[in-house]
Order: C-alpha cells, then structure tokens, then sequence
C-alpha cells in the first residue's frame, strides 16, 4: 500500500516555523475548504496531486512512490502569495529523508518556477509552483 505524500506535505508544511508565522495553522491538502473561502483574501497554502509520468527508477522493483504535486500559496495580493510560496519553496527544498506522518519522503524537488495567478472562483491572489516529491511506498510504525 502506499503512502499519502499529500498528508506528507501537508504535516510537514503545517510545522514549519516561517510558514506558520505566514499562514498559522491554514495549509490544507487538495482544495481550499469552503469556510475559508468566504472569508477575506487571507494567506494560506493548498497542496494537490497534479499527475505526469513516474520516473523510470521508481518502477517495479523500488518501493519509491514518485509524486508530481502543486502547491498554491494563496495572499491578499500578489506581493503577500509569492512571500509565502517562498517559505513554501524553502521547505520543500530542504527535505532531504524526512520522516513525517509514518512515511519517509526522501526528497522533494521544484519541479517548475513560481507562476503568480488570480483564482476564478475567489478572486484571490495566488502563487502556484510544483514539485516532484520521492516517498518510500511503506508505512513507517
């Protein structure tokens, strides 16, 4: 069975200290909840599978899941969603066998740049960035 590198990302994200003093406690894994959603443009962080292909060494025999994720860093302005999506980048980059949430992600790398965005449905301002992240596919007790 493999492991759930969003719950990985999101716990991970949720204990950094500069992402914290940002967003608090508001980093939340697949969609923004809808409670928040009404409230003013606020900083906070979703986190979301976005596909593409496995690496070739990730295949049959290597217990590796290998997982291309999107990470959106939501602000009041463009100025504030890029600060987070910063602290965001800094984080993720520094992961390098990091056990969290019974699982051990090896690594996790950017795998494109910052793109500054407003979403439709909010009209919120937001920093979307992905990431390719490596897990080992067995729980860790």
């Amino acid at each position: 069975m493999t492991v759930d590198v969003i719950e990985g990302i999101v716990t991970h994200l949720s204990a950094d200290a500069a992402i914290i003093a940002l967003v608090g406690s508001r980093v939340y894994g697949g969609i923004l909840p809808s409670a928040e959603a009404i409230d003013i443009p606020s900083k906070c962080v979703v986190v979301k599978l976005s596909g593409g292909a496995t690496p070739g060494f990730a295949g049959r025999t290597l217990t590796l899941d290998v997982q291309r994720i999107d990470v959106n860093t939501y602000g009041e302005n463009d100025f504030e969603a890029n600060r987070v999506c910063r602290a965001v980048y800094s984080a993720l980059k520094a992961i390098e066998r990091l056990t969290v949430a019974n699982m051990l992600i090896h690594w996790s790398n950017p795998a494109s740049g910052a793109l500054s965005l407003v979403d439709r449905d909010t009209d919120w301002h937001y920093c979307m960035r992905s990431y390719q992240v490596c897990a080992s596919e067995e729980t860790i007790p």
